[in-house]
């Protein structure tokens, strides 16, 4: 894996030792094949992010599904020291069901947190095996590709197309769409190429709002072809500033 900043290594099938090791960092408690996501919340720095702290806020598991918003599975509430923590207590139990698809196979998912009143975000994309503890920071690099991977299943519709154009298919000729996909296809390498483009972009985006850096994430899907190719500085900046 390159190196992206604020990016943990992914901890795919843990063991009982790293389940204990990241309990004691966190404080809440792990349950033998529970799937559990965990790390910390970086927040941009104060310019461009008003208002924007990880401690003591709401992050949200969602469960990506393609052609369709994401589902709420859970919300936890980070600690003092910003770590998000998903075997915690569910404090939206009206609004999330608290469950992911049963098995041990692989899945793509997202954590976000509300970082400040404004509603801005900071969160990231995650493929790891079910019934596994994974540890990942967030950062505003993070948060770009989240956002691509939330237009790529999702769509942009809903966004008003902010840069890119993300639907269930895509009529020839038409300039910078992408077919919608399936979470899963999300894997590791789409994510890691994600990410390497919007560490590019992340000191020119303002994260003050919710959707501060949708055109920063459409840019990234255009310029790695939705993941596939790692993305230039000319081809990232030309569709920014477009």
């Amino acid at each position: 894996m390159t190196a992206v900043l604020g990016r943990c290594v992914r901890l795919a099938a843990a063991g009982m030792v790293l389940a204990a090791g990241l309990a004691a960092c966190s404080g809440e408690s792990f349950e033998p094949g529970e799937t559990v996501y965990t790390g910390i919340i970086v927040v941009p720095p104060e310019q461009r992010c008003d208002g924007c702290t990880g401690v003591d806020v709401q992050a949200q598991l969602l469960e990506l599904t393609q052609n369709q918003p994401p589902r709420i599975v859970k919300c936890v509430n980070t600690n003092e020291r910003a770590i998000y923590d998903t075997s915690g207590p569910n404090t939206c139990p009206d609004i999330s069901n608290g469950t992911l698809p049963p098995g041990d196979g692989q899945q793509t998912v997202i954590v976000v947190a509300v970082v400040n009143e404004r509603g801005a975000q900071i969160g990231g994309l995650v493929s790891t095996r079910l019934g596994s503890v994974t540890s990942t920071d967030f950062n505003g690099t993070t948060h770009i590709a989240c956002k691509a991977g939330v237009f790529l299943t999702t769509g942009t519709a809903p966004f008003n197309d902010p840069g890119c154009i993300v639907q269930a298919s895509c009529p020839s000729g038409l300039a910078n769409c992408f077919p919608t996909v399936q979470a899963n296809d999300l894997d590791d390498a789409h994510i890691n190429t994600l990410e390497e483009a919007g560490e590019m972009l992340e000191a020119q985006v303002d994260f003050t709002e919710p959707d501060g850096v949708d055109r920063a994430s459409c840019a990234v899907i255009v310029c790695t072809q939705a993941g596939a190719v790692a993305a230039t500085e000319a081809c990232l900046q030309a569709q920014l500033a477009g």
